[in-house]
């Protein structure tokens, strides 16, 4: 049972899934919380790095499905292997720094950006190196394609910056916590 064996995993998916559910209550009222509470680079607002991590576009289900599917899939794994505390800790600071590359990338940007993306491809990125080549292969192809539309343009409306963001973010606090063996997988200490 996931609750259980990945609680960190469990509360984050909770968590995302509830947000969603009273944020579709507010935009069918007439209200919108991601221009409220989403970090809109133009207007840096430090406390939005952290309430637009866990708000997804009201207007469709394809946002919040895809993350929480996921982090479903990846998260409790990857909790598993590193722990609560290093999951978390690797999950906050993944969110943050996908937040953080999409302002400094995007620094006039006036729409909010929303969603866990950044926090999940840092757990994306803890996958691919603990699961080894097949993962790797996976993960790493979304990546370039991440890096493709991030340079050369497409995608409108997703925060790409957020996504490779994450990623970095995500592999550097892998790095710290355990002594990686690239393509090998990782061994706990």
């Amino acid at each position: 049972m996931l609750a259980r064996s990945a609680p960190v995993t469990a509360t984050l998916l909770a968590a995302n899934v509830a947000l969603y559910g009273l944020e579709r209550v507010a935009y069918a009222e007439g209200h919108d919380p991601c221009r409220v509470y989403g970090l809109v680079p133009a207007h840096f607002e430090p406390s939005a790095i952290v309430t637009s991590m866990f708000l997804h576009d009201p207007s469709t289900l394809l946002h919040v499905a895809g993350n929480v599917a996921a982090l479903g899939f990846f998260g409790g794994r990857v909790e598993r292997v590193l722990g609560h505390a290093r999951f978390a800790l690797l999950y906050v600071a993944s969110g943050v720094g996908g937040a953080l590359l999409h302002v400094l990338v995007n620094p006039g940007a006036t729409e909010p950006m929303v969603g866990a993306s950044g926090a999940i491809w840092g757990v994306l990125a803890a996958a691919a190196v603990i699961y080894g080549r097949a993962t790797l292969a996976f993960v790493a192809t979304l990546f370039v394609e991440n890096l493709w539309y991030a340079f050369f343009g497409g995608g409108e409306g997703i925060a790409f910056g957020a996504h490779i963001g994450g990623f970095v973010v995500g592999f550097l606090v892998l790095q710290m916590v355990f002594e990686l063996r690239w393509l090998g997988g990782i061994r706990p200490s």
